[in-house]
């Protein structure tokens, strides 16, 4: 009985110790899964904050181009009427 009690006693232990195993790698799998949404969350802000800022730009530009075409056409307007 007591080779039965042994062998039992260190299965028991084994068994403890995967547990404390498992344990400890389902916390780091958390503590990283926790980490990989702090960074998709901060990078899909960052990324929305250069696509608003390259929106701006764009913006910008166009008012430009458009103020130029302005200035053309009323200067053209101008010459054509004084001729």
């Amino acid at each position: 009985m007591s080779d039965t009690t042994a062998e039992i006693a260190r299965i028991d232990a084994q068994a403890t110790a995967a547990r404390a195993a498992l344990s400890q790698t389902l916390a780091q799998l958390t503590e990283r899964a926790d980490v990989a949404g702090r960074i998709k969350a901060r990078t899909a802000e960052v990324t929305g904050q250069a696509l608003s800022a390259i929106q701006d730009r764009r913006n910008q530009h166009l008012a430009w181009l458009a103020a130029g075409v302005l200035v053309v056409a009323a200067m053209t307007f101008l010459v054509r009427r004084r001729s």
